[in-house]
């Protein structure tokens, strides 16, 4: 029998356009490793399973309250962080200065 999962601290930095299936993805990752259903997970959550598959899949984006059911079904605390932007060294680059 394998050992019980041991959250660690996961940090994901989101992409605005790919946000929802990076989510998705860690989500998948998170309850594969604990061993969890999608059914198991769907039924601790209170939400139907075809729900957990669809935020997965990156295929619906999940509210910020489903999110956060994920992570703590899953023996882990949400948090988000707001920073500011910083402009990318190719984003800074004028036209003709090749």
């Amino acid at each position: 029998m394998s050992q019980p999962h041991e959250p660690q601290e996961i940090r994901l930095v989101l992409r605005a356009r790919f946000a929802a299936r990076d989510i998705g993805r860690l989500l998948k990752r998170l309850r594969e490793a604990a061993q969890v259903t999608q059914a198991g997970l769907a039924k601790k959550c209170g939400i139907p399973y075809q729900n957990v598959s669809r935020i997965e899949r990156g295929a619906r984006e999940g509210k910020i309250s489903t999110l956060n059911r994920f992570a703590r079904a899953l023996g882990y605390q949400m948090e988000i962080v707001l920073r500011p932007i910083r402009p990318r060294p190719e984003d800074t680059k004028r036209q003709g200065d090749e």
